[in-house]
């Protein structure tokens, strides 16, 4: 890219010399050449075409330039309407691995306080309180409900 840059700022360079010898060329020949005012006078007038060339090549560069500048702002708004939709998939996924972690949390939480065996020291009572096992039960087959619904769906997403 900016071996590219340079062999253009290098042709920019060259035509800058160009026009700066060009124009020193014609003063000088014009010098020599022509003695008398009215002459170089007539000669004078007929370059005035050639400025008026350069300023329509100049407004043409101008149009050009802004039409360039059009496409590239065309291409960023491509580009930020794809990065924007980049960004909403992966707010989705990390919402949703968020949410199957907690998930999988709730559901380590109470198998480890519905099994006596894990050694999780419950800090109420060492035994359930009557109806205290169903409701953490309940709660248990809920979360493993919510998690298998989860997963059924982006199976089927996948599809």
């Amino acid at each position: 890219m900016k071996e590219k840059s340079d062999s253009k700022l290098w042709i920019l360079i060259l035509a800058v010399i160009f026009v700066i010898i060009a124009w020193y060329g014609s003063y000088w020949v014009i010098e020599k050449n022509y003695n008398e005012y009215p002459v170089k006078g007539q000669i004078g007038d007929m370059f005035g075409a050639i400025n008026s060339l350069f300023s329509g090549l100049a407004f043409a560069g101008l149009i050009y330039t802004i039409y360039l500048q059009r496409v590239q702002l065309e291409l960023q708004r491509k580009e930020l309407v794809d990065t924007r939709d980049e960004l909403r998939k992966t707010a989705e996924a990390q919402l949703e691995s968020t949410t199957l972690q907690g998930l999988n949390t709730l559901i380590l939480a109470y198998s480890s306080i519905l099994d006596p065996k894990s050694g999780v020291k419950m800090y109420f009572t060492k035994t359930f309180a009557e109806g205290e096992e169903e409701k953490y039960l309940e709660k248990y087959e809920k979360a493993v409900r919510t998690l298998e619904i989860l997963i059924e769906s982006k199976k089927s997403e996948k599809k």
